[in-house]
């Protein structure tokens, strides 16, 4: 298991899953192993709940019929993503704060 639940992860832009896979006669990227797909309006939503393309996983699902591991992110339960779609863990990040915040502007 290359990531785990808890793991801060960035997942790749749809420019990039595009080059590195290809795109099915629907205009969704085909990730070809492990065979799973990403559609427009899944990368959309994705894109509304993280601009910054960095999400926690909050769980793991094995397919019983490959030996391929799903990863859940945090906000999209029925969303499956693979190694493959991530760019990179970064582990624990620590929150970002605001100007505001950090000078304590009210």
């Amino acid at each position: 298991m290359k990531y785990k639940v808890g793991d801060i992860v960035k997942i790749k832009t749809w420019d990039q899953m595009e080059k590195e896979f290809s795109l099915d006669c629907d205009g969704s990227i085909l990730v070809k192993n492990p065979n799973i797909y990403l559609y427009r309006d899944k990368e959309t939503n994705f894109n509304k709940l993280y601009p910054n393309r960095i999400a926690e996983i909050v769980g793991a699902w094995q397919d019983p019929f490959r030996s391929h591991l799903f990863y859940i992110l945090e906000g999209m339960p029925n969303n499956l993503w693979s190694n493959e779609m991530i760019e990179c863990l970064s582990g624990k990040v620590a929150p970002i704060y605001s100007r505001f915040e950090i000078l304590d502007i009210r």
